[in-house]
């Protein structure tokens, strides 16, 4: 969804965790837009972030922003599942935020990195079967926050979009948001056009003095 929207201002370089989804966009992409480069790799891995600085190198060019969405949202059985849980999570979550930003912050003379929580980070409450994963989520904000005071004064800003429940590509329902309805003001879900609205926004000139933030497209969930 963000890709394709991208694509219309920005070259753009997605990296996929798959070789199904990399070539899946190489098909439908790049003949189109033959500058799009499809990556694969963990992005848990630095040698997979590394690979996209390398190319920065070779083509001599600065990337102008990293936007990374992690993985879905995820439940468990209990409110405090095992260790490898909160293990998974947080290496899932955190450790591609981190090379990322590490990585490519170096290659860039200015620019943004947005980075993807969820709805329920900042609200200092507990939450039961994703407590793992609103752990790793509120990391990545604590290190979004701690890379918008380094970056700052290179012109970098980086924020966090926070999405509450959004229909699928195709429309659908997710599977857990019928029960959610009802605890959002906004009596509606997400469409694609509320969160590339938001990401149209952080990557312009007029939130250049934006940084270290979270945005809650929620429609109100968790007031």
């Amino acid at each position: 969804m963000i890709f394709r929207h991208l694509q219309k201002s920005f070259i753009v370089w997605p990296i996929c965790r798959t070789l199904s989804q990399k070539r899946r966009l190489e098909e439908h992409y790049q003949h189109a837009h033959p500058e799009t480069l499809v990556f694969h790799g963990d992005l848990r891995m630095p040698a997979t972030v590394q690979k996209i600085a390398n190319m920065c190198k070779k083509k001599n060019v600065s990337p102008y922003a990293v936007i990374h969405c992690s993985g879905p949202i995820t439940y468990t059985s209990c409110s405090i599942p095992e260790w490898n849980i909160w293990e998974k999570q947080t290496e899932d979550n955190l450790a591609p935020s981190i090379h990322l930003i590490k990585t490519l912050s170096e290659r860039m003379k200015s620019g943004r990195i947005v980075m993807f929580a969820f709805s329920g980070v900042d609200t200092h409450r507990g939450f039961k079967n994703i407590s793992a994963y609103a752990a790793a989520k509120e990391s990545v904000v604590v290190l979004a926050r701690a890379a918008a005071k380094k970056l700052a004064d290179k012109g970098i800003t980086v924020n966090v979009i926070a999405p509450g429940v959004f229909l699928t590509e195709t429309g659908k329902i997710p599977a857990h948001g019928k029960t959610m309805l009802p605890s959002i003001p906004a009596n509606r879900f997400g469409t694609s056009e509320d969160i590339c609205g938001v990401v149209d926004w952080l990557l312009s000139d007029e939130s250049a003095y934006v940084t270290g933030q979270i945005i809650k497209v929620s429609g109100g969930l968790h007031i």
